[in-house]
């Protein structure tokens, strides 16, 4: 009679506490932003009042600012090279690569959210995430140029492939799928 009471209640305990250990270290974040990405991501975002944010309802990635400030100040420019300086150019591919796929990203959930009609939605991606999501790229990319000319030959080849990749990503989470 112990035995039954016993084994089950045991039982029942390490599930429990393998759920709960796994429940702590599920920290969500997307394919494209692989730890070192996101750690550089981060550091160079903080120099100019950025940091990275995620969306679990849109399942999105983005960058926002932090200060009220409209302005990026020329020391603040300096240490965001600094930090862009101190790393290989490898990494700063994946760098600038991640950051299009962001931005590409709500640029798309805004499209998809105008064409569903869905305004409540739409509204809150293109005023408040893609305003602070173009602004980060676009200092992104200004440093990146001007550190090395040959990234603006390299965006124009992570263009295309940032807006095939959100695309694929985001197909099966928006488009209906047969089942048959």
């Amino acid at each position: 009679m112990r035995n039954m009471i016993g084994i089950p209640s045991i039982m029942i305990l390490i599930a429990t506490v393998c759920a709960c250990a796994g429940m702590g270290s599920s920290k969500r974040t997307h394919p494209y932003l692989h730890p070192n990405t996101e750690t550089l991501l981060k550091n160079a975002a903080e120099t100019i009042d950025f940091n990275i944010g995620y969306n679990s309802q849109y399942d999105i990635t983005y960058m926002y600012r932090v200060s009220n400030s409209d302005k990026i100040s020329v020391a603040q420019e300096r240490e965001f090279a600094k930090v862009l300086n101190s790393t290989t150019r490898e990494n700063l591919i994946k760098l600038f690569d991640a950051a299009l796929k962001m931005q590409f990203a709500v640029k798309h959930k805004v499209e998809f959210f105008e064409k569903r009609r869905d305004w409540k939605n739409y509204t809150y991606c293109k005023s408040y995430l893609l305003p602070s999501m173009e602004e980060f790229s676009a200092q992104l990319k200004k440093a990146l140029i001007a550190k090395d000319p040959s990234f603006a030959e390299i965006e124009k080849q992570l263009v295309p492939n940032a807006t095939l990749w959100v695309r694929w990503y985001y197909r099966y989470a928006e488009e209906p799928v047969d089942t048959f």
